[in-house]
């Protein structure tokens, strides 16, 4: 019969293609791990093979990977649906988003949610929206929160907010001591922009196009955090959205002016798997994540249309 927790450690491993890292991640002495792989392994046959850098599935171990994510879910959500019953829902929620939008939302959003439900066991996996949202078409997350875009136009979702794009510079930058800044004027700066199909490039180009601008770009770069290090230590400016900064605007390491005339605006989304039947504990979630946007909006750390 198979074991739960086996199929759990069998899962790990496959994820990390190393006995030592799931271990650690799993907080399991290896010897342990180890037994219980090859109990799993005289019921199913050979489910690892070791190769240079670690493990990797044997035909038997890929056939059986995505039976025991599917029976996993399955288990969490049933236990997620019986503590519903009594209480506080409990269960794993898987969330996927944007660097930008991590930035501004997760701190708040993790301790919202262990504050309020200490049995939701949240994880948060980051990447560019359109990957999210290929994450999400595959069943990998039950929810994603992102930057609604032709290629996220059939997700199924909620409207969180629309926000500005923000011309960010080095702090002490004469031209962002105004609180905003026409498009005409931004786009004329040397500008370090993630390169083409990222969704943030997309749109800036658009809107651009549509009024006859042309952008000044230095450098193409698809790493936010080296972006704003380059912006921080040079002449160069990028256009984020200012939740993605706001902590380096506080600390006095980069200036932010909200681009107008016009202005660059993204609409930001909720979005469910088509794979999941929402719970208890994903419903929690959604609302936490609605609460806490609408917080940061209040606190000035998100800036919507005026």
């Amino acid at each position: 019969m198979l074991d739960l927790k086996k199929m759990k450690y069998f899962v790990q491993i496959a994820e990390t293609g190393s006995f030592s890292q799931a271990a650690r991640r799993l907080a399991v002495a290896q010897p342990a791990l180890s037994r219980h792989v090859r109990e799993l392994e005289d019921e199913l046959g050979a489910l690892f093979r070791r190769n240079g850098r670690g493990v990797e599935l044997t035909e038997m171990g890929a056939l059986f990977l995505p039976r025991a994510k599917a029976l996993l879910h399955e288990a969490d959500k049933f236990l997620s649906e019986l503590q519903a019953t009594k209480g506080a829902p409990v269960g794993s929620v898987t969330l996927g988003m944007p660097p930008s939008v991590s930035l501004a939302l997760v701190p708040s959003l993790v301790r919202r949610v262990s504050r309020e439900f200490p049995g939701i066991h949240l994880r948060i996996s980051e990447g560019f929206s359109g990957d999210v949202n290929d994450w999400l078409t595959e069943g990998r997350l039950d929810m994603a929160v992102l930057y609604k875009s032709g290629r996220s136009a059939r997700a199924i979702g909620h409207h969180l907010l629309n926000e500005d794009m923000c011309l960010v510079g080095r702090a002490g930058t004469r031209i962002l001591d105004n609180p905003s800044i026409r498009m005409a004027d931004a786009v004329k700066l040397p500008l370090i922009l993630p390169g083409r199909p990222h969704g943030l490039r997309l749109l800036i180009e658009s809107v651009a196009a549509h009024h006859g601008l042309e952008l000044n770009l230095h450098l193409e770069l698809d790493a936010l955090a080296l972006i704003k290090d380059l912006v921080a230590d040079g002449d160069a400016y990028t256009i984020l959205p200012f939740g993605g900064v706001y902590r380096q605007v506080e600390d006095k390491v980069l200036s932010a002016a909200r681009i107008v005339d016009p202005a660059v605006i993204r609409e930001l989304i909720l979005a469910e798997s088509p794979h999941r039947v929402p719970n208890a504990a994903m419903r929690e979630v959604i609302r936490c994540i609605h609460e806490e946007v609408g917080d940061l909006v209040t606190q000035g750390k998100w800036l919507s249309p005026l």
